[in-house]
């Protein structure tokens, strides 16, 4: 049977060589596409590095100054910031926006920019470190939307008399410093129920509102210097360390509890002051110079422990506000145009109490004098003490405290002189006294002739046995001889000098003054008494009687 051929509708099929594993093709084919695959992973991993590596360097940095958009832009990978951040002082434009960053470990300072209007940064919340916005002559907006905790924020010399726009929920400020601006107010920053460190706003010269709304300040408050008519609201401040508060038309802080160290209300206009749950000062409690201040209510207040000074108020009349206080530390000063002051409760004064008042009918036992420890004074022109024992007390303790400085001065001086002169006195007493002065040495009259021998170095009886020669001496007819030998007087001055002879030291008596005689006493021509040829023998000596006396004999002595 005829069967008729198949035409094919096509070139017959190629039949493909069949792929098998162990082909040199499909190998290489293999290590072609596994070293492709090698080859991205590791540029992957390189380029990532690479990535790492310059994010790193430019979100860890000591200090980053930036000084135009290359730089603001490079801080856009970076969530978290670590190091400074610092705003070039020519940074070009009035706009300064960051984007990038939410936490920024450090500190960031805007300072002496000239042409910055606005500072925003979007996704900010952190900043750990200070924040410093200082002389920004057309800073205006602030904006700052999510940002909730800086430890120190610092306005400083912002003189753009706008109200700054904060557009910010700022919830946590350690450190809160307004100097020096032109900010009329400062809506965004209420911190609610925050604990702060220092909160100083000084210096603002159109700023009228302050609220702050934080619980606990344990380092300073300082509201200072500011607008005239600034309202000051702290209503939820229960505690501060140190406060200082001026130049307030309106002064509310109903939960103050206690201050630590001063609380000074002074230079106010407010007609006002009220603190209500106030009970514990622990230094001065200082209310003064308030020109408009008409009450002064402390209801709670018990204790002071340094001084109350309430002074320079001229429209407080009446002090009536303090009606449980009990215990001042310090000095109680009170001074003003006074009719009437009651401290029922007030038993301890540790200082002075000084009132001073311009009604001459204020009665000054309304404090009475023994409350203070130290003086008391009263310059009322009526004082009505209760009994005689407080009058007394009050004369006692009227004294100023310079007063009693004089007297104490003088009393010590006083005693002072007197100790120096019975020091004086004794010392003279004790010293050694000069011998009294002798009599005059004896004299014979002057017709007398006779010198007086020196007196002798020794007792001896060689000074009458010394040679003398005769001499004609002339006796009185009278006789006055003294009952005791005429004192010994020293050496004249119109003495011959003394030399080792005894005949040069003593001249030679004559016996002629005597009368001549002979060595026995009788007869003439022989040696006698006083020869030289004569040998020296046993002689009395002459006293003054033998010499006054008259001429007996011819013995050459001279008897009365």
């Amino acid at each position: 049977m005829y069967r008729p051929q198949e035409v094919s509708a096509g070139p017959p099929a190629v039949q493909s060589t069949p792929y098998f594993p162990s082909s040199p093709s499909f190998r290489a084919s293999a290590v072609l596409a596994g070293l492709m695959r090698h080859l991205s992973t590791r540029t992957a991993a390189i380029w990532l590095c690479w990535i790492w590596h310059t994010l790193s360097q430019v979100c860890n940095n000591a200090t980053t100054t930036l000084r135009g958009w290359q730089d603001i832009v490079a801080l856009a990978p970076c969530t978290t910031f670590t190091g400074s951040l610092a705003i070039a002082t020519d940074f070009p434009g009035p706009l300064l926006e960051v984007e990038g960053p939410e936490t920024i470990l450090g500190s960031v300072v805007v300072a002496n920019v000239s042409n910055i209007t606005t500072i925003a940064a979007r996704n900010l919340s952190t900043i750990t470190g200070d924040c410093v916005l200082s002389n920004l002559p057309l800073l205006t907006n602030l904006t700052l939307p999510n940002w909730s905790s800086v430890s120190t924020l610092r306005l400083d010399r912002i003189p753009t008399p706008n109200t700054l726009d904060l557009q910010t929920t700022l919830q946590q400020v350690t450190n809160l410093y307004v100097t020096n601006t032109t900010l009329e107010a400062l809506p965004a920053l209420v911190l609610p129920s925050a604990q702060m460190e220092n909160l100083v706003i000084t210096g603002n010269a159109y700023l009228d509102t302050v609220r702050f709304e934080a619980g606990n300040i344990t380092q300073m408050v300082t509201i200072a210097g500011n607008g005239g008519t600034m309202d000051l609201t702290l209503p939820n401040l229960t505690y501060a360390y140190d406060m200082e508060i001026s130049n307030a038309s309106q002064i509310d802080m109903p939960l103050l509890h206690s201050v630590s160290q001063d609380l000074v209300i002074h230079w106010n206009s407010a007609s006002n002051i009220s603190l209500p749950q106030l009970s514990f000062v622990g230094s001065e409690l200082s209310i003064t110079n308030n020109s408009q201040l008409l009450d002064i209510r402390l209801n709670q207040l018990v204790n002071v422990q340094g001084g109350l000074d309430l002074s320079g108020n001229p429209q407080v009349e009446q002090i009536r506000g303090l009606p449980v206080l009990s215990v001042v530390g310090g000095d109680l000063t009170l001074e003003g145009p006074f009719t009437n002051i009651s401290l029922p409760s007030l038993h301890t004064v540790t200082g002075d109490v000084v009132i001073q008042t311009s009604d001459d009918e204020f009665n000054c036992s309304s404090i009475p004098a023994d409350i203070a420890s130290g003086s008391y004074t009263c310059n009322a022109q009526t004082r009505l003490p209760t009994s005689p024992a407080s009058r007394s007390h009050g004369r006692a303790h009227s004294l100023s405290s310079g007063a009693i400085a004089g007297i104490a001065v003088g009393s010590i001086a006083a005693v002072a002189t007197l100790a120096l002169l019975v020091f004086c006195f004794w010392r003279r007493r004790n010293l050694p006294h000069a011998p009294p002065p002798s009599a005059p040495p004896y004299e014979p009259p002057n017709h007398v002739k006779y010198d007086p021998p020196p007196p002798p170095t020794h007792i001896s009886n060689s000074w009458v046995q010394q040679r003398r020669s005769p001499s004609p001496v002339e006796l009185p007819t009278s006789r006055s001889p003294p009952l005791t030998p005429p004192p010994l007087v020293p050496e004249r001055s119109d003495r011959r000098p003394r030399s080792g002879n005894s005949s040069q030291r003593y001249p030679p008596i004559s016996l002629d003054r005597f009368g001549s005689g002979t060595g026995s006493g009788t007869g003439s021509g022989g040696p006698g008494v006083g020869s030289p040829d004569a040998s020296p023998s046993p002689v009395t000596p002459l006293t003054g009687l033998e010499r006054t006396g008259t001429m007996s004999g011819r013995s050459g002595v001279s008897m009365f």
